[in-house]
């Protein structure tokens, strides 16, 4: 995969710290520290489309219902993950539906942190939520047929079970390109991992490629 870059923004230093120390012992990464929106301007000027960004719902500048329509504007190529104390689902919700690639709740575990934002990575939509069960899908087979052609072949290469670089490489586009659609038709289907899209697609007659 490479040298990742990625941006982890909240205002409190010591959870910042902590998630910086966290990703570095997982991923090899590039990792920015930002505290304010000025700070994250400051940075995004330095790398314009870093892989990831994780940042706190609140800090100094930052209005999320404001600001993340415009965050994922400006990098549709950036997974977003926003991380925090938040306890209102009407408001977690709002935030998912701006388009952020996953909400890990700050009372989580590293471990569970961490696979999380793996996932996140690898093109799944991630919800650690408070006090919610997040084994809890709610397939869609109908929604099959929505996906657009490109994402049922992405679809069928995740029944094979290959990672998004596979199919990158056997579609000829980049793996950035694979997690966008990845998230998309995981949003189609109403799953909020591969595993459940594969078993929802193999349950509805989709065959993996050989």
């Amino acid at each position: 995969m490479g040298t990742l870059s990625f941006i982890v923004v909240d205002d409190h230093p010591v959870f910042r710290e902590g998630l910086v120390r966290l990703i570095g012992d997982r991923f090899e990464a590039d990792v920015f520290e930002a505290g304010t929106m000025a700070e994250l301007e400051q940075q995004l000027q330095q790398a314009a489309s870093p892989d990831l960004l994780l940042l706190d719902v609140v800090f100094p500048g930052f209005e999320p219902l404001r600001d993340l329509p415009t965050l994922r504007h400006r990098l549709p190529m950036t997974a977003i993950i926003t991380v925090s104390m938040v306890e209102d689902h009407s408001l977690i919700d709002a935030i998912m539906a701006e388009g952020v690639n996953g909400f890990i709740t700050k009372s989580s575990p590293p471990e569970q942190m961490i696979t999380a934002i793996e996932q996140v990575i690898e093109g799944d939509i991630v919800e650690c939520r408070p006090a919610l069960d997040l084994s809890s899908d709610n397939p869609q087979p109908n929604q099959l047929a929505l996906l657009s052609p490109r994402q049922r072949e992405v679809l069928e290469h995740i029944c094979a079970g290959r990672s998004n670089k596979e199919i990158a490489r056997e579609l000829g586009v980049s793996p950035y390109t694979v997690r966008i659609h990845v998230s998309a038709l995981l949003r189609t289907l109403g799953v909020r991992t591969r595993t459940s899209a594969a078993t929802l697609a193999t349950k509805s007659g989709i065959k993996a490629p050989s």
